[in-house]
């Protein structure tokens, strides 16, 4: 009985090991690896390596920023462009006054340029102040353009 006891005692201190080893894999030093592989060009590893960790809960607000940024970079290195709009998406929702520094690639301050202007016109502000989804905007309103 002893035995056993110590026995599923060792086995849950592997796993928490384990799990605390996976934990402390994302963090500076993933977005440094990341940011690396990209800029030599392997683009596909600097994926996987950011995916396994936006996905999960290992980095905090600003490596989450800076994850989402390499990603898009990322794909739109390799042209999957969809996938890079998912990123940029993510990236302004997680934080809508993002600026894209001046050493990303044209195409991708473009791309956040854009992306940020079709979420914008996607929301309106009502009294409250504070931006709303047209959908669920709690007031009528009505929408008047340039064209208009």
């Amino acid at each position: 009985m002893i035995i056993k006891l110590r026995f599923k005692l060792l086995l849950i201190i592997i796993v928490l090991i384990i799990s605390k080893a996976n934990a402390q894999e994302c963090g500076l030093n993933t977005l440094n690896d990341a940011e690396g592989q990209y800029n030599i060009g392997k683009f596909y590893e600097s994926i996987d390596k950011l995916n396994s960790c936006v996905s999960g809960k290992g980095f905090n607000y600003n490596e989450k920023v800076q994850a989402y940024r390499l990603l898009s970079m990322s794909y739109l290195a390799i042209d999957s462009v969809e996938k890079a709009d998912e990123s940029i998406e993510r990236l302004l929702l997680l934080k809508d006054n993002f600026e894209a520094d001046t050493r990303d690639p044209d195409r991708f301050r473009l791309q956040v340029l854009f992306l940020r202007q079709q979420l914008r016109a996607r929301l309106t502000s009502s009294v409250s102040k504070k931006a709303e989804s047209i959908e669920l905007a709690p007031a009528t309103i009505q929408i008047i353009t340039y064209e208009d």
